[in-house]
């Protein structure tokens, strides 16, 4: 499927200013770390850890029994999968599976008739753009080393479920923060420079 390329935003990425956004995050996760220590009816910090575990061990459970009720009945660790990158990056996990279902109806290996390949359909070029705009400041997307070191050797397996997640949530991510609302997101991810001819489209309907 056609495409935005990120290249359309990378100006503007430039020129945000990422301190605050860092200094946030921070806090927030000492605040997560607080809330869990006052609230945790363990008494040591290494049980409230193992609590913590649990408890989001716990949610994946409920996502995945969400995702059946809703009708998908994709491998259970690919839904889970799914949710951890929707916690990741503050996606909207029900939307998420959404478009997944819509894109390649969970299908990790599948690619389409012009070349769009993993879960997400990530045209090759866009996920080369991608790598750019993440190499420019990759602190702002708070990546592990091993995802650094594969982003800098363009070594990211669109087939493999974790890079295609990786790289289509920080897309949809950085589309949904340009963009005027969800419907354009979508219909950005889908059309590209095009979108306007699609955002009351089959495709942003079954998403949105």
């Amino acid at each position: 499927m056609g495409q935005l390329l990120i290249c359309d935003y990378l100006d503007e990425v430039r020129k945000r200013d990422v301190f605050l956004h860092k200094i946030y995050m921070r806090i927030g996760i000492l605040f997560c770390i607080l809330f869990f220590l006052i609230t945790s009816p363990a008494k040591k910090s290494g049980d409230c850890f193992f609590y913590v575990v649990e408890e989001y061990n716990a949610e994946r459970k409920s996502a995945l029994f969400l995702a059946r009720t809703l009708g998908y009945r994709a491998d259970s660790d690919i839904i889970k999968t799914i949710y951890d990158y929707s916690v990741r990056f503050n996606l909207d996990y029900e939307q998420l599976l959404r478009w997944v279902n819509v894109e390649s109806n969970f299908f990790p290996d599948a690619i389409s008739c012009k070349g769009a390949e993993g879960i997400l359909q990530i045209m090759p070029e866009t996920s080369e753009y991608l790598m750019s705009l993440i190499e420019f400041d990759m602190t702002k997307f708070f990546l592990t080393k091993e995802e650094k070191k594969k982003i800098l050797d363009r070594d990211l397996d669109m087939f493999r479920l974790e890079d295609n997640l990786l790289l289509a949530c920080i897309y949809i991510s950085e589309l949904k923060r340009f963009s005027g609302d969800d419907r354009e997101a979508i219909a950005r991810y889908y059309a590209g420079k095009n979108w306007r001819f699609y955002i009351y489209g089959d495709y942003v309907e079954c998403i949105y």
